[in-house]
């Protein structure tokens, strides 16, 4: 089946071109000697170019197994051997190891996707922050925006992550005046916040404070109020009293009850 081996062939040099191949070090700098596992690597393309598939098997093993006892369980490097050794297998009808070091790379590269768009989530979030304070609301909706889709992809929809994007999409969309979208992302957030079994004092609290807001702007005075009277008791309880988180809530909700014409319980609060 010569357009069969030809393709296996071409998949191997592919591998072999993608682990061997190094990029020059930069003139300024002084060269470092390859690992081990590298120049194991280049002596299994050698012997694969000279015919010698066994051979270079067998260094493909080496040099997985110099990789694995060299670099941290996450290291993305360490797919380079796993696929040489996966694509000689491949070769020689070893479908099932082969299919094993595949899976294996693929997990491995998969999870570093999902850490990178963890990452990149991060960085839109303060960027969305950024804008929200130059009050560059269309810039900051977008970039909280991918933030979320981001996040529900690589960490998944439920993820306290998440919900920390979700919230902070929410609370620019109450500022921008879209109530019910708000109202929806803040719930969102709140409910993975729910499912964690304990509130988290800053971003459950976030979520709290701005729904309770929400709900206060639609004359749904006593469950705002209660909603920010939840989220002082789980501060107090999470930081001290003179926490400017604990500060800012308190100020919050002690000017929801004036607004309500509660000004004993307001006053009451700004004194404890």
């Amino acid at each position: 089946m010569p357009n069969r081996a030809l393709s296996l062939s071409l998949v191997v040099a592919s591998c072999i071109g993608w682990a061997g191949a190094q990029d020059p070090a930069p003139a300024s700098q002084p060269s470092t000697p390859d690992p081990a596992w590298t120049k194991l690597l280049e002596r299994a393309g050698k012997q694969f170019e000279a015919g010698e598939v066994a051979t270079a098997t067998a260094l493909a093993r080496d040099a997985l197994a110099a990789a694995n006892a060299t670099l941290a369980p996450d290291d993305v490097r360490r797919t380079k051997p796993m696929l040489l050794l996966s694509s000689l297998l491949i070769m020689q009808g070893e479908h099932a190891a082969a299919t094993e070091h595949a899976e294996q790379a693929h997990e491995l590269a998969l999870a570093q996707l999902v850490e990178a768009r963890a990452r990149v989530a991060t960085t839109l979030k303060y960027l969305g922050a950024i804008y929200t304070q130059e009050d560059k609301l269309d810039d900051a909706q977008r970039v909280y925006q991918e933030a979320v889709t981001l996040s529900e992809v690589g960490s998944g929809p439920d993820h306290p992550e998440t919900a920390k994007h979700v919230g902070n999409l929410g609370a620019l969309l109450l500022r921008r005046g879209e109530r019910e979208q708000a109202g929806e992302m803040l719930q969102r957030a709140l409910d993975i916040w729910d499912q964690q079994g304990s509130p988290n004092p800053v971003y459950t609290v976030g979520a709290m404070c701005n729904l309770a807001e929400l709900h206060l702007g639609q004359g749904q005075i006593e469950i705002g109020l209660q909603l920010y009277g939840d989220a002082l008791t789980i501060q107090e309880a999470a930081f001290t009293a003179s926490d400017p988180r604990v500060r800012n809530t308190r100020r919050r909700y002690a000017r929801a009850l004036r607004a309500a014409g509660r000004e004993g319980e307001a006053a009451a609060l700004e004194g404890r």
